[in-house]
């Protein structure tokens, strides 16, 4: 998206945007650091295997998320909303990533766990 019609010459604006404006990039980091430290974490507790690290990843994962979405889906209201079985069911299941209508949802940052979920079982 284009926002510089809207910053004009503002020096603050344009520095700020130049600042925040590399987020796409910044998740494409994040994701290929984050499977170069999954894959570090097992090579040196591969003593289990794959299966336990694929359990003990997703306890540490899943229960606080669970929680949060919780939180957010009956504390925010959005029990109330038109969509919300289906926000509900894809959320509790992970995959609510997988859907325009359902991704950025109860609460936007959950995105990433939708990927993360669903990238375990692949890695494992």
């Amino acid at each position: 998206m284009d926002y510089s019609p809207k910053i004009g010459n503002n020096p603050f604006l344009q520095g700020f945007y130049f600042l925040t404006g590399f987020g796409h990039q910044a998740v494409i980091v994040f994701f290929v650091i984050s499977g170069f430290c999954i894959h570090l974490n097992y090579m040196r507790n591969r003593v289990h295997g794959w299966g336990s690290y694929f359990i003990r990843r997703f306890f540490r994962i899943y229960p606080p998320y669970l929680a949060a979405f919780l939180i957010f889906f009956f504390f925010w209201g959005w029990w109330r909303q038109e969509d919300a079985p289906q926000q509900f069911i894809t959320h509790v299941l992970g995959i609510h990533n997988l859907d325009k209508g359902t991704v950025f949802g109860v609460n936007p940052a959950f995105w990433s766990i939708g990927v993360e979920i669903q990238l375990y079982p692949i890695i494992s």
